[in-house]
């Protein structure tokens, strides 16, 4: 039997990192800031 092409045995290349990468997610939920703890009274 005859060996398989090296084109199957090499992983196909990388895309040019020219492209921009895809956009992130769109968060569903924002995190909330904490709020500052109450000042004690003076």
């Amino acid at each position: 039997m005859d060996p398989p092409p090296p084109s199957l045995l090499i992983p196909p290349p990388a895309p040019p990192s020219t492209s921009p990468p895809p956009p992130p997610p769109p968060t569903t939920s924002t995190p909330t800031p904490t709020p500052p703890p109450p000042k004690p009274p003076i």
